[in-house]
């Protein structure tokens, strides 16, 4: 599957959900009687299509919930895509917001993926939101590793070690902690 986000964490409350990337489409595993959430930035007018595949066709059954900017269900489906299995949602929206939708599973677990399109709004911007160790904080040696939490999901396909230069010198590694953090392994000079 190309130009899509998985699923990086457990994102199984409102609070915080996974941002739907710019592609509108996210790869995730999907467990009986545990929604997945997802949020994403509408603008009132926007016809947006919300729908569900399943692509190993095993026998999951994916139902989907709208929420309005205030949490609260919209409007939901299960069954309604061509296959008589899958979900698929259109509406009009009336109110410029974050929207979350709920991915569930009816009956067995399963791969899912989720496609969300027609939506216009910018969401909010890409940034650093903190740091450990923290901004200008005094330590008695050099870290051996910063974890950067940022303010929306990144992209794994994406993610360099290289993304983050310490006095120009680049991290050695990274790793994915979950949706929007990312641990930086710093060289031998530096830890």
């Amino acid at each position: 599957m190309t130009d899509s986000t998985f699923n990086t964490e457990v994102n199984t409350t409102l609070a915080p959900a996974q941002n739907i990337p710019p592609t509108g489409v996210v790869l995730g595993w999907i467990e009986p009687g545990e929604g997945r959430f997802y949020e994403f930035a509408v603008n009132e007018g926007d016809e947006l299509t919300i729908e569900t595949l399943t692509p190993l066709g095993d026998s999951l059954d994916p139902a989907i919930v709208l929420c309005g900017p205030d949490d609260q269900p919209i409007t939901a489906d299960d069954n309604s895509a061509a296959d008589g299995r899958n979900a698929l949602l259109v509406y009009t929206d009336t109110i410029t917001g974050t929207y979350k939708v709920v991915v569930n599973s009816v009956s067995v677990s399963g791969e899912c993926v989720l496609s969300v399109s027609g939506y216009t709004g910018e969401g909010d911007p890409f940034e650093v939101s903190a740091t450990d160790p923290a901004d200008a904080t005094r330590l008695p040696a050099a870290p051996s590793r910063i974890t950067v939490d940022f303010s929306n999901s990144l992209n794994a396909a994406t993610l360099d070690a290289e993304d983050l230069t310490v006095d120009g010198v680049p991290a050695t590694d990274v790793t994915l902690e979950d949706h929007d953090t990312a641990v930086f392994d710093l060289p031998e000079i530096y830890g």
